[in-house]
C-alpha cells in the first residue's frame, strides 16, 4: 500500500530548520545594536553539515498506454520528453504531498556511489542525512528495490530530472564549509494514479478573426537555399523562392490590432500577440493568389504553454462569411494540426497531434512549411515531413500566418521570414 501524507505547515518546516542550524553552530559573540554593532560570528563543527530534501507524490493524470494524448493538457501535467505520453511536471505544486517509507542511500564521492548510509523518508516525505563532513557525496533512490517497488512502482521521476525514467536516479552533491544544508528533493509521478479523465473538447466554431487581406505584395525578394539543409528539404530543391519577405517593413501586409491580436513590424520581424487564452484564431493574409505552391514561415514563440499556438494559412479565400481556407499550425506542447475553415466551423484534417522532429515549450524557434500541388498537401517541420493528407476543399487563394492562444495571456510570436516558391 502506498503511504502518502500531508506535506507539514511552513511553521513545522521553519522549527526543522533552525534546529539542524542550531545543532550545525555556535555562536562566539552576542548581537549588538545600533550602527557599532558586534557582527555575529559562525564556527562550523566538522561533522555539522546536513543533506535533507522530501520524496513527492507529483500529480499527473496520465491516459493509459496506447491513448491519445487530450486536446487540453491536463493541469500539473507536460508532454513527455519521448513525445507519446503525458508526465508531472516536475514543480512541487500546492496540493501535493509526500510519500513514506522511500529509501534513500547516500555515497561517498560522485555518482553512481552507495553505501555510506541510508535513510526513510517520513510521514511527509522527508529525510535527512546529518553529521556530514565536507565533501562530495552521491544521493540517490532506486525504484526497484524490495522496499521501494512496492511504495513506488509503477511510474517514473519527474524531479531533479523531467526526463527520468523509472529506474535509479542520483544527483551529485558537494558539500564545504559555507553550505550548512543542501537539498535535494526527488518528484515521483505514479503511473496510474491519479484516474485519468479525458477533458471535453473546446468548440472553436465561434472564435475567429481576421483582418481583410487589402495588401498588396509591392517587392519580390530573392535568396539562396542553405547548404546544409536536410535530405528531403523543399527548400533545398526549390531554388529561388518566388517570394521572400524578411520584414524589412511591414509594407506586404495589412497590419493590425483589435480585442484580440495585434499584428506588428518589429526590427527585422512580424511580431504577433494573441492577447486571451480562449482559443481564439487570429490571422492576417496578403496576396497574390497562388494555386501549387511550397509555403514557409520561420518563428519563434516566447513565453507559452499547452496549445497556445501559431502557423500558416494558406487558399484563403473571401466569402460572405468571411476569410476561409487551411490552417496549418504547430503549438507550444509539441503538437501539429491541419485544418479547414469554412467560416463557421473547422474540420480537422489533422487533428492536433506529437511529433518528434516539433520542438515544445517556451522560447522555440521552428520552421514549418506547406506543400500544395493538387490536393495533395504535405506538412513539413524543420525541413522534415512530418505528414500527408488529400483534400480538395480550397484549389486556390491567398496566404498568411495566424496565433491562437489558448493557455496564456499575452503570448508573443516572431516571424523572421515567410516565403513561398510557385510549383512548376
Amino acid at each position: 500500500m502506498k503511504k502518502i501524507r500531508r506535506k507539514p505547515s511552513a511553521v513545522v518546516i521553519a522549527i526543522m530548520v533552525l534546529a539542524v542550524s542550531l545543532l550545525a553552530c555556535t555562536l562566539t559573540d552576542s548581537i549588538g545594536f545600533g550602527p557599532t554593532a558586534i557582527p555575529t560570528i559562525v564556527e562550523i563543527t566538522p561533522g555539522s553539515n546536513t543533506i535533507a530534501g522530501r520524496v513527492w507524490h507529483d500529480l499527473c493524470a496520465n491516459p493509459a498506454q496506447g491513448e491519445s494524448l487530450p486536446f487540453i493538457t491536463p493541469e500539473g501535467c507536460v508532454i513527455a520528453p519521448e513525445g507519446t505520453a503525458l508526465v508531472a511536471n516536475g514543480i512541487v505544486d500546492g496540493n501535493e504531498i509526500g510519500i513514506e517509507g522511500v529509501e534513500v542511500l547516500l555515497g561517498e564521492g560522485a555518482c553512481p556511489a552507495i553505501g555510506y548510509r541510508s535513510a526513510q523518508t517520513g510521514p511527509d516525505g522527508f529525510y535527512f542525512f546529518a553529521g556530514l563532513y565536507p565533501g562530495t557525496y552521491c544521493v540517490s533512490i532506486d525504484p526497484v528495490t524490495a522496499l521501494n517497488s512496492s511504495l513506488l512502482l509503477p511510474g517514473r521521476w519527474t524531479a531533479p530530472d523531467l526526463r527520468g525514467s523509472d529506474e535509479m536516479t542520483s544527483v551529485t552533491v558537494t558539500i564545504n564549509e559555507t553550505n550548512l544544508s543542501t537539498e535535494v528533493s526527488f518528484g515521483w509521478d505514479y503511473q496510474n494514479f491519479p484516474v485519468y479523465e479525458a477533458p471535453p473538447t473546446p468548440t472553436l466554431t465561434a472564435t475567429i478573426s481576421a483582418a481583410e487581406p487589402t495588401a498588396t505584395i509591392t517587392a519580390t525578394l530573392v535568396g539562396t537555399a542553405t547548404p546544409t539543409l536536410p535530405a528531403g528539404d523543399p527548400r533545398a530543391g526549390l531554388g529561388a523562392p518566388t517570394f521572400q519577405d524578411e520584414f524589412a517593413s511591414g509594407g506586404n501586409w495589412p497590419l493590425y490590432e483589435d480585442e484580440h491580436a495585434r499584428f506588428e513590424i518589429g526590427e527585422g520581424e512580424l511580431i504577433m500577440n494573441a492577447f486571451n487564452p480562449d482559443y481564439w484564431n487570429s490571422w492576417m493574409l496578403t496576396s497574390p493568389t497562388i494555386s501549387n505552391f511550397y509555403l514557409e514561415m520561420e518563428a519563434k514563440i516566447g513565453s507559452c504553454s499547452g496549445l497556445d499556438a501559431y502557423g500558416l494559412m494558406a487558399r484563403s479565400q473571401l466569402t460572405d462569411d468571411g476569410a476561409v481556407g487551411y490552417l496549418f499550425g504547430v503549438s507550444c506542447d509539441g503538437r501539429y494540426s491541419l485544418r479547414v475553415w469554412d467560416g463557421s466551423k473547422f474540420t480537422k484534417l489533422a487533428n492536433w497531434t506529437v511529433h518528434a522532429d516539433l520542438a515544445y515549450g517556451s522560447d522555440q524557434t521552428q520552421r514549418i512549411g506547406l506543400w500544395a500541388e493538387g490536393d495533395t498537401l504535405k506538412l513539413y517541420v524543420n525541413g522534415h515531413l512530418i505528414t500527408q493528407v488529400s483534400d480538395s476543399t480550397y484549389p486556390s487563394g491567398r496566404f498568411g500566418v495566424f496565433v491562437s492562444s489558448a493557455a496564456t495571456a499575452d503570448i508573443e510570436v516572431q516571424v523572421s521570414e515567410v516565403s513561398y516558391w510557385i510549383l512548376p
